[in-house]
């Protein structure tokens, strides 16, 4: 049966941190300049009670997924195996997955890199410049990009549909249930994930999508 939670096995060391980020970034380096600070990648945010670390989790089936986990939201994810949501999944933070990502929707406004093969019918990211990385195949039905979110990776994204300048976001979202005028220019994330801000009048976005998830057969 999925379950709706990563579960976390241990924390790793600095040490152990970089041995496990060093083929990534190898790996990235050779598709492109990366940007990110590596140090940053091993020890996670910093906050007042210092760097937040990195954790070690399992990867597995899920009915729908949240990312991080509530355990150290601030921390670096190492996810071990595949990673296979059968509905929706949201992520935030620092995260690579050691294995392929299938999923149904996801919705990331964080640093993703995936060392295999990624497959999702829609796909949003928003805002972190270095956005989501696809060390393998990237099999995308619906792309869109906000505030400068980027998409990389060894081979080139394929998508049947993408959305990165103001007028073609406005038509793809309008296909999912989402009203933007276009005139308004790239629509502000807040506007699109919170209800309760409207200078731009639109649905809930994070509800359409995991509504349209949920759906079978959509």
């Amino acid at each position: 049966m999925a379950d709706d939670t990563l579960k976390v096995l241990r924390r790793a060391t600095v040490h152990e941190a970089g041995v496990l980020l060093e083929p990534f970034v190898e790996r990235m380096k050779a598709a492109r300049p990366v940007d990110a600070d590596p140090s940053v990648l091993r020890h996670g945010f910093r906050g007042v009670e210092g760097w937040s670390g990195a954790w070690i989790c399992a990867g597995g089936r899920f009915r729908q997924l949240s990312l991080p986990p509530p355990l150290e939201p601030a921390a670096t994810l190492f996810i071990d195996g595949d990673v296979e949501v059968d509905t929706w999944l949201e992520h935030q933070g620092l995260t690579f997955i050691r294995g392929n990502l299938t999923v149904r929707t996801l919705l990331t406004s964080g640093f993703l890199c995936v060392a295999g093969d990624v497959r999702t019918e829609r796909f949003v990211g928003v805002d972190e410049p270095e956005g989501t990385w696809c060390l393998g195949h990237a099999a995308v039905g619906e792309l869109v990009c906000l505030w400068n979110h980027c998409v990389s990776g060894t081979s080139p994204w394929k998508a049947q549909g993408e959305g990165h300048e103001p007028m073609r976001i406005a038509e793809l979202l309008a296909t999912w249930g989402v009203t933007v005028d276009s005139r308004l220019g790239t629509p502000d994330w807040d506007d699109l994930v919170d209800s309760d801000i409207a200078p731009v009048s639109l649905p809930n976005l994070r509800v359409a999508l995991r509504d349209w998830a949920a759906r079978p057969g959509s």
